[in-house]
């Protein structure tokens, strides 16, 4: 019988040419796979907060604080804005409004703090008058009675 397959013989022979063959295209595939993993990176364009912006008791990027508790009163730096029957938010947005044209525009850093029981169609309010403002600078923050969350 001819050929490399065995036989009477009891030889096995060992094919390394196609052992071969495929070490290479898997060597290709990951040389290709890596090549397109490793793009170019992006930059997030974050500034780092230092004193480069003021001096350090300028207070003209303060944060804007609007609050909202329990029963829907409203807030802006400890000063109350609107009631818990007023809807339309209207001394609230024009409040928000004058705050940020006066720290400079979009610029103007706006925490929401609602208390976790309030109704959340008073948050939705709350962020309908920071659009209103055209806040660019929004973050939440956990207003709770200081007990920790979840209790």
């Amino acid at each position: 019988m001819a050929g490399g397959g065995g036989g009477e013989e009891g030889e096995f022979g060992l094919q390394i040419a196609p052992m071969l063959d495929v070490m290479f295209v898997l060597l290709l595939f990951f040389m290709v796979a890596a090549g397109a993993a490793a793009s170019k990176e992006g930059e997030l364009g974050i500034k780092i907060p230092g004193e480069s912006k003021g001096a350090i008791g300028d207070t003209s990027m303060m944060p804007i604080v609007v609050t909202i508790d329990v029963p829907g009163n409203i807030a802006i730096n400890n000063s109350v804005a609107a009631d818990p029957t007023d809807d339309t938010l209207e001394m609230v947005r024009e409040r928000l409004k004058g705050m940020v044209e006066g720290m400079g525009g979009n610029d103007a850093p706006v925490i929401v703090a609602p208390d976790p029981k309030a109704l959340h169609n008073r948050v939705i309010q709350v962020l309908d008058a920071c659009s209103y403002a055209k806040v660019q600078k929004l973050t939440f923050r956990y207003a709770g009675s200081g007990k920790g969350a979840g209790k």
